[in-house]
């Protein structure tokens, strides 16, 4: 086998110490270029994941910014109008039985519900007369009667009851149906004139019909004496002390308001 010509001998001063120096040389500089272009290649990865991590950072906090904050506060905001719209219509309800469609900032929350259809907030007794007489071929009937009624006034909230609230001010306008007199009911009776003529005789249809007329005047005469009025007074006064020191203020014309997220009646009748 051929000697190397580096064995042996001091490299320095053999006649190949200069090709091995150039030979370390190369090798030397190309690890160094090795090194150099891998610590590049790192560095180029590392920015970039830190990149790419920076962006989905920025991402998630503006998602949190524009969706989730927000989403949390309409949350919070529309669960609190929901509890002051429940608390409005449990008040009233313990007043009327009824509770009332509850609206907050224009939305409703709250349906009208409740087990009864009407409610008397007026009562007021009334005495009222009627004479009847009629004459035929000469021959007069009459039939004349006088009764005391408890006269009945108030609301049928079968109609729509509505209250709509505004929930940075707590200021509430509230929507009652027209009042109106619900019953006449009579009390007593008394039977003052009840003659029959000669041919011309009084009968169970007349005597039916007297108390029906005495009924009517009895409702007239309660309406002369504002009995409405009053009623629609007393139901306004008893919503302000079921509401508490809210400002209330009464008014029939209310703008339409639909439930959160309810859809269109179109929209539900195509399903």
């Amino acid at each position: 086998m051929p000697r190397s010509p580096f064995k042996g001998t001091d490299q320095r001063h053999s006649k190949w110490w200069p090709v091995r120096r150039w030979a370390i040389t190369v090798r030397g500089v190309k690890r160094v270029q090795y090194f150099r272009a891998a610590g590049a290649s790192r560095f180029v990865v590392t920015l970039t994941a830190c990149l790419v991590v920076l962006v989905l950072l920025g991402l998630l906090t503006v998602r949190h910014v524009l969706v989730d904050i927000p989403g949390e506060v309409m949350n919070r905001v529309t669960a609190h109008a929901r509890e002051t719209a429940v608390g409005v219509a449990e008040d009233i309800a313990g007043v009327f039985q009824v509770r009332p469609t509850v609206v907050v900032d224009g939305t409703t929350f709250v349906e009208q519900d409740g087990e009864v259809l009407e409610v008397s907030t007026w009562r007021q007794k009334v005495t009222a007369r009627h004479r009847m007489e009629h004459s035929w071929l000469h021959s007069t009937k009459t039939f004349e009667v006088a009764g005391d009624f408890s006269v009945n006034a108030g609301f049928d909230l079968s109609e729509p009851f509505v209250v709509e609230v505004e929930r940075d001010s707590g200021r509430v306008r509230v929507a009652l149906p027209p009042a109106k007199i619900l019953s006449a009911d009579l009390r007593e009776i008394s039977i003052e004139r009840d003659e029959n003529g000669l041919w011309n005789k009084l009968t169970a249809a007349d005597r039916e019909s007297a108390i029906g007329a005495l009924r009517w005047r009895a409702i007239k005469a309660a309406e002369r004496d504002d009995i409405l009025e009053k009623a629609r007074a007393s139901a306004e006064e008893r919503l302000r002390t079921a509401l508490g020191g809210r400002e209330v203020t009464f008014d029939p014309e209310f703008p339409t308001a639909r439930m959160p997220n309810e859809r269109p009646a179109s929209q539900v009748d195509s399903d």
